[in-house]
């Protein structure tokens, strides 16, 4: 794109090291810039993102993700690596599904439809907790979904969440806008890959996962019933008590599909 009295910026990387997350912030930058009408506009998006792409690093310079952070990205790439073999969308429209690294209401939001992903380990696998009170509200949406994932972690056999990232490599290595925009999806979620020898231990099994229509009665507060002042709700509920709101994925992806 170009503007009117132009201006050259420049963006250089200074070590190889990190060429493959510097090929995801260029991307992500033409992508924001593209959306623009006029050079200042783009000005102000560009410094909006490396102010975003600074706080990423300080990620980076972290410990890594905690192990609820690690065992609720594995259950949103299980979800995901299901929405891209459905093959309902292209690997680049799935990926911008995936709403979740951006600290969004819902993990995974559709025009007129939308996925809220919760892991649980298999102690009180039941029992889930809800941050906020849209997150399982469905008024402004034909169809919200609830996939429960229940996992039991071990040091000795299972999967690992690199081992998950992996997979999910090789579905897309044929793609490499679809790649790009996965491994800056994961570093929006704090996983980089210098970390990867602190998740190489955690092993994942799945023993139970689920797909619920929520809607009607289903066990949730939503905003329009709080009293004034009321906000930032966070409730459990029970989904053992939610079996008739019980989908196949079959099921679950025909819905979307069908929207």
């Amino acid at each position: 794109m170009t503007y009117t009295s132009n201006r050259l910026l420049l963006i250089q990387l200074s070590s190889l090291d990190n060429l493959d997350v510097f090929a995801c912030l260029c991307d992500n930058l033409i992508e924001v810039v593209r959306k623009c009408h006029t050079s200042s506009e783009a000005v102000r998006e560009i410094i909006n993102q490396i102010e975003k792409w600074k706080a990423m690093f300080d990620k980076k310079l972290s410990d890594g993700l905690t192990l609820l952070e690690q065992q609720g990205l594995y259950g949103e790439l299980t979800y995901l690596q299901k929405l891209i073999a459905r093959n309902l969308f292209s690997k680049v429209e799935s990926l911008k599904l995936w709403s979740g690294t951006d600290k969004s209401v819902r993990d995974f939001q559709g025009k007129e439809w939308a996925v809220e992903v919760k892991t649980i380990s298999v102690n009180n696998s039941d029992q889930i907790t809800i941050n906020g009170e849209r997150q399982l509200d469905d008024t402004l949406l034909k169809m919200l979904f609830l996939y429960h994932l229940s996992v039991e972690s071990s040091r000795l056999s299972g999967q690992t969440l690199n081992d998950k990232v992996d997979e999910l490599r090789k579905v897309l290595i044929d793609d490499m806008v679809a790649m790009n925009l996965f491994n800056f999806k994961l570093i929006e979620a704090g996983y980089f890959d210098n970390h990867r020898p602190l998740y190489a231990d955690r092993c994942y099994k799945i023993r139970k996962e689920n797909i619920y229509r929520v809607c009607k009665a289903f066990p949730r507060i939503k905003e329009d019933e709080l009293r004034n002042g009321v906000s930032n709700v966070t409730y459990s509920i029970n989904v053992s008590t939610c079996t008739e709101y019980l989908l196949s994925e079959n099921e679950h992806f025909n819905c979307i599909e069908n929207l």
